[in-house]
Parts: structure tokens; C-alpha cells; sequence
């Protein structure tokens, strides 16, 4: 059983009720988009894959929408190490592939706008 104590920043303890069932569990408060979300043992997977770990991440609903955030490996490290669910699979599937171009094009985007800004 997961002692309290032993969680780290930047995780949290907070109650947790699972069909009835109250648990003390890790929780991680993260921006996404506008607002915050917090995730834990119901409501974040993490997805895993063995040739290409690049495409780690966590998986999370957000308003009914199943949605990809990425972490740190050492964050997901820490949601392993605190029982958080986990899925491995060999490869990508399609979505997962469409779903981290789009984050990577995101990016692009993002540093090619800073970059406009400082005048260069």
C-alpha cells in the first residue's frame, strides 16, 4: 500500500472514491489548455510503447474526449512508481501516430511564432 509520506512533489495525496471505496491516492495538477486538470489512479493512463518511446504519454477524458498530454519521463516514472495504469504496446496505433505529429506540428508552430516575435 502506498504510504502518504512517500509522495513526492509534484504530486499530491488526496481521497479518491472508486465504486464506494475511498482510497488515499497520488494526484498530479497539470495546465491543459485554458484551464487545469488533475490527474489520477481513475482517470490517467499512461501509454507506453516499446520501439518508440518518443510517443509515451498519459491519457486522460477531458470533457468526453479521450486526450493525450505529455509528460516528462520522469513524471511518468513517478505515476509508475505511485500504481498508476499502465498500457504497453509493441508499436503506435494510427491515432496515437496523428495524435503526436499534431503535437509535434503544435510545437513548430509555437517556436516559428517566438521566433517572428524576436524579430529574426
Amino acid at each position: 500500500m502506498l504510504n502518504p509520506e512517500d509522495i513526492e512533489p509534484p504530486f499530491g495525496v488526496g481521497r479518491l472514491d472508486v465504486d464506494g471505496v475511498e482510497y488515499v491516492a497520488p494526484f498530479l495538477r497539470c495546465n491543459y489548455g485554458e484551464g487545469e486538470i488533475e490527474l489520477h489512479w481513475g482517470n490517467a493512463t499512461i501509454r507506453a510503447f516499446h520501439f518508440d518511446d518518443t510517443m509515451n504519454h498519459v491519457e486522460t477524458r477531458i470533457e468526453g474526449k479521450l486526450k493525450g498530454i505529455r509528460m516528462g519521463q520522469d513524471i511518468m516514472d513517478l505515476m509508475i512508481k505511485y500504481g498508476y495504469p499502465m498500457r504497453v504496446d509493441p508499436v503506435p496505433d494510427e491515432a496515437t501516430v496523428d495524435w503526436f505529429l499534431s503535437m509535434e506540428m503544435s510545437e513548430l508552430d509555437r517556436e516559428l511564432d517566438e521566433l517572428g516575435e524576436d524579430g529574426l
